[in-house]
This record gives C-alpha cells, sequence and structure tokens, in this order.
C-alpha cells in the first residue's frame, strides 16, 4: 500500500501538469479586479529667489488606496508549456488625499501640508487616471497543492491624465488554480514603476511606484 500512496503523489502532479498543457499552445484570456496601492508622488526639487529671499523644495502627494481593474489576452505554451505571453490593459486611478511641501526658506527647514478640500476649495483637482498598456511575459513553477506559481515581467506605456505619456516596467508574482480544463481562478500581486512625468503646468516628477493585488478570473479559447 505504501509504494502506491507513494506513487500517487508523485504522479498527481504529473497529472495535472498535463491536464493544463495537453492542449498548449492555447490564446488565453483574463480579467482582474483588486486594489491598487499608490506610493506618494514627489516633484522634483525646485528652487526660487525673490529679493534677498530664496527657497527649496517639493511636493509630496498622497493618494488613496483604489479600486483598480485589467484585462489580458495572449499565448500560452509559447516555445514551452511554461511561458506565457501576453497585453495587458490595466485601470488605475490615483485619487489625491493632501500634498505636503517641504524644503527649506532662506536656508531655514519648512513644510506646511495641505488637504483635498483645501484644494478644491481653490479650485484646482489632482485626480489623475492611468491607463497602463503592457506586453507581459511570464514563467510557470512547479505546482504547490493545485496552485501554480508563476512570475512574470512587463514593459510597455503609461498612459498619464493630465501629463504625458512614459515608459512602465511592471513585476508579477502570482498563483493560478484551474476550475475547469477552459477555465482558472488566480490572484496576482505587481509592483509597476513609471518613470517620471511632466504634468500639464509644466511640473516634472521623480519616478513613480505603485502595487496592486487583484484577482483574476481566465479562459482558454482554443
Amino acid at each position: 500500500m505504501k509504494p502506491v500512496l507513494i506513487a500517487a503523489f508523485v504522479l498527481l502532479p504529473c497529472a495535472a501538469w498535463a491536464q493544463t498543457t495537453a492542449n498548449l499552445p492555447a490564446t488565453y484570456g483574463e480579467v482582474a479586479l483588486g486594489a491598487s496601492f499608490l506610493s506618494s508622488v514627489n516633484t522634483d526639487t525646485y528652487s526660487f529667489t525673490y529679493g534677498a529671499n530664496s527657497a527649496t523644495g517639493k511636493i509630496k502627494l498622497g493618494y488613496d488606496t483604489a479600486v483598480t481593474a485589467g484585462v489580458e489576452m495572449g499565448v500560452a505554451g509559447v516555445g514551452m508549456p511554461e511561458i506565457r505571453l501576453g497585453v495587458g490593459y490595466e485601470y488605475l486611478p490615483a485619487r489625491f488625499s493632501s500634498a505636503t511641501v517641504v524644503g527649506t526658506i532662506n536656508g531655514v527647514a519648512s513644510s506646511a501640508t495641505v488637504s483635498r478640500a483645501q484644494v478644491e476649495g481653490a479650485g484646482l483637482t489632482l485626480d489623475n487616471d492611468v491607463h497602463l498598456v503592457t506586453g507581459n511575459a511570464y514563467y510557470s513553477l512547479p505546482l504547490v497543492g493545485p496552485v501554480r506559481p508563476y512570475v512574470g515581467l512587463g514593459v510597455g506605456a503609461a498612459i498619464i491624465q493630465n501629463a504625458d505619456t512614459q515608459l512602465a516596467l511592471t513585476g508579477t508574482l502570482g498563483v493560478r488554480a484551474a476550475l475547469s480544463d477552459q477555465a482558472y481562478v488566480g490572484l496576482r500581486y505587481r509592483f509597476y514603476r513609471i518613470e517620471g512625468p511632466t504634468d500639464s503646468l509644466g511640473i516634472s516628477y521623480s519616478a513613480i511606484t505603485n502595487q496592486s493585488v487583484m484577482a483574476l478570473l481566465g479562459f482558454y479559447m482554443d
């Protein structure tokens, strides 16, 4: 009995792998929904001189956690069963919460915080929508119980409301579990790096980093 049990545990992952790779290569589609955790966005440091006075500083913009969504289409089993290639779109809303000005005035450290209500009271809005389009490559790792972990890298463009379009890079860690031969569910963590944009007011920003956690539903179409 013991050899049979050992063989079952050894062969079960192999059988599951065979079921998920038997029809590869295959076209797939995914939809994803989750939360985006945008770290503070910093402007470049600026210096000003007015009369005998001088000031140097930057603005740190804070943003709330926001719901984010995405879709992706691609091909699984490109060259080898473990590789997937896809093109994805993600909507990353940035909802402004507060801004802190930090710097020096005549060499003396100074800071001031402005709330969302104060900014809106001045007739301004600092909310921005980011539309991310990337080409993605994923590598599937061996099964862990019923789930298959994977890692991925992406490169593309971040189309930013009220600012210029910039290069975007992503890194992904995720897991997938089969619902059937044609469908699966998953959970993924993604890190984003967007090159520093310049907004419509001519203000330049440092590189922007963001993180998201998203649940996904996927289908094989072949």
